[in-house]
């Protein structure tokens, strides 16, 4: 169980400058319940963490009315229940997380597009070990210390033009340990969305068609096979289709399209599931 508290505040030293403080007290505990036939309960505390402090700042400055430049610093503190071979709890991730960004708003703020970069350094990260069990039978972890990650990210969103919506972002994110060994290969470096629709009001009530694409690059994991080989998933891309037709004010017609090219990937390299295949959603939309 958790409990937190929370304060932040907000300062404006100018009218084109804010100063976000806050910070975060926590305690938390995992513990062991057990209830005998009577119904009396005894409780064994595995883990506990009190008191635990971790602050943020940001300073936001509005460099004209469209365009924004940010800052923002935060420490980390999260609780892990992942356990080693032996069966001992890792310790929680701590660190500090930095991020630098610029915001824009154009076409009188019908369009929003965003850029940031970020840092983290992360101790006591907690990673999978392939073929090797705790005692509970779950997957055993390793806790990795002096993890940093770097990255950025890319969006836009809004109306490009008159009746034409688009949604797209770009994250790239890297991790690796003190030797500069990758990390966290199971989890894609690179990720691509993107998603477009466009109203045409004068094809009956109202026509709505919309395309998306989400692409990642590939993944992978080691000592999955009985003689420690790769699994490995490459990199792929899905393709959905939607279309939204208005009956009256207040009823729709729409279709959704998923996985068009009926692409077949796995979701993951630990305990990987095929990614849903093709299919069709077909429904009326009624509001009131």
């Amino acid at each position: 169980k958790s409990a937190s508290a929370y304060i932040t505040t907000r300062l404006r030293p100018t009218d084109d400058l804010s100063v976000i403080l806050g910070a975060r007290m926590t305690s938390w505990d995992n513990d062991k319940r057990i209830y005998d036939l009577a119904g009396a309960e005894t409780s064994t505390v595995l883990q506990a963490e009190h008191d635990k402090l971790t602050p943020y700042v940001g300073i936001v400055y509005d460099v004209s009315k469209a365009w924004s430049v940010y800052a923002g610093y935060t420490s980390i503190f999260q609780p892990q229940t992942y356990q080693d071979t032996s069966g001992n709890y890792l310790k929680p991730l701590l660190g500090n997380s930095y991020e630098l960004g610029v915001k824009g708003s154009l076409l009188d703020d019908r369009l929003n597009v965003s850029a940031a970069v970020f840092y983290l350094k992360q101790d006591n990260l907690g990673i999978a070990l392939p073929g090797e069990y705790a005692p509970n039978g779950n997957s055993a972890y390793e806790s990795v210390s002096g993890a940093r990650t770097r990255g950025f990210e890319l969006e836009v969103s809004g109306e490009v033009l008159p009746n034409w919506q688009l949604s797209a972002g770009f994250t790239r994110s890297v991790s690796k340990d003190k030797d500069g060994g990758v990390l966290s290969t199971e989890v894609a470096q690179n990720v691509f969305k993107l998603f477009t629709t466009y109203h045409m009001p004068n094809v009956g009530n109202g026509l709505t068609l919309g395309a998306g694409v989400r692409t990642q690059s590939a993944i992978y994991q080691d000592g999955r096979g009985p003689n420690g080989e790769r699994f490995a998933q490459k990199g792929y891309a899905v393709v959905d289709l939607m279309g939204r037709y208005a009956l009256t004010d207040k009823v729709s017609a729409y279709v959704n399209v998923y996985n068009l090219l009926d692409k077949k990937y796995y979701t993951g390299v630990g305990t990987a599931y095929y990614g849903a295949p093709l299919s069709m959603k077909v429904g009326l939309d009624i509001r009131y």
